[in-house]
């Protein structure tokens, strides 16, 4: 496929990556194997006022308008979901 991106209703993919623990995985019916495990990151624009920081604390992202996975779908993120409610 000489890295051209294969857009098909018949296509699956056989490696996805991304944030999984046990929870995603038991839900989707998949096996997945660690490779490497890294921070929590967020993206925001350049533009953005947290774009400068380093580092955020959770304080940091309260009143900010965050694009987060399903509730249920990984534990790691439904903690920071329920941080962020507090």
């Amino acid at each position: 496929m000489n890295g051209t991106l294969v857009k098909s209703a018949y296509f699956t993919p056989n490696i996805v990556g991304g944030i999984f623990d046990d929870t995603l995985l038991s839900l989707r019916g998949c096996a997945g194997l660690e490779i490497v495990r890294g921070k929590f990151c967020c993206a925001v624009s350049n533009h953005h006022h947290l774009a400068t920081k380093d580092k955020l604390a959770i304080s940091d992202l309260y009143g900010e308008n965050l694009m987060l996975m399903h509730c249920r779908w990984s534990r790691y993120v439904d903690q920071l979901r329920d941080d962020l409610w507090k």
